[in-house]
């Protein structure tokens, strides 16, 4: 922005009253409906060129119980572990962990007795 621009900006502004203040709201809503539009064309042309987006599904997603949540969650911000390393993050027991893993697409046992969130080529 150019000094005399900043100068000018700083005029208008001393001299804004409510109207003003109310045309930028009207003009600020005006600007987020048509945001909003662009975003929801760009979603349906992204579908329509690449298909939908395969993702496994979320515990959240899904309305699981609140164990698998906090499951899920701990896996997302850790990594792999196994279900004891989760039993001592969550202070539950290792078989609870074990059994709710076991019991939900959204997790994958390796061979290695760790587990991980599943990704959507899982869930296919």
């Amino acid at each position: 922005m150019a000094e005399t621009e900043t100068v000018d900006l700083v005029a208008a502004l001393k001299s804004a009253g409510s109207a003003d203040l109310a045309a930028i709201d009207e003009r600020i809503t005006e600007c987020e409906r048509e945001l909003a539009g662009l975003r929801e064309a760009h979603r349906i042309l992204g579908r329509r060129l690449d298909g939908p987006q395969k993702r496994a599904a979320t515990p959240r997603a899904k309305g699981s119980s609140e164990l698998a949540c906090r499951i899920h969650d701990a896996l997302e911000a850790r990594g792999k572990a196994t279900s004891h390393q989760i039993a001592e993050t969550l202070g539950i027991t290792a078989q609870q962990a074990g059994l709710t893993m076991a019991k939900s697409t959204w997790f994958r046992r390796l061979d290695s007795g760790e587990w991980m969130i599943a990704k959507a080529q899982d869930a296919t």
